[in-house]
């Protein structure tokens, strides 16, 4: 659902169900370290890495049906 579908409204878009295969949860749980591991290898910081992870992990949740569709 795009923005422009709700503006106006005060509820923003709840996240539809997800399709066959592979669940978010499972993702963020075999990802999450290996991910923060090399950005933590390119920036010399573990908590700017665990940071861009997070924010990276969440817009992919935010468009988890379109990745996995």
């Amino acid at each position: 659902m795009t923005r422009d579908r709700w503006i106006g409204d005060d509820t923003p878009p709840q996240p539809g169900p997800e399709p066959p295969g592979l669940a978010f949860d499972d993702f963020y749980h075999a990802q999450f370290r290996r991910l923060v591991v090399q950005l933590t290898a390119y920036t010399g910081d573990p908590g700017r890495a665990q940071d861009l992870v997070q924010e990276a992990l969440c817009r992919a949740y935010e468009n988890w049906v379109r990745i996995v569709g």
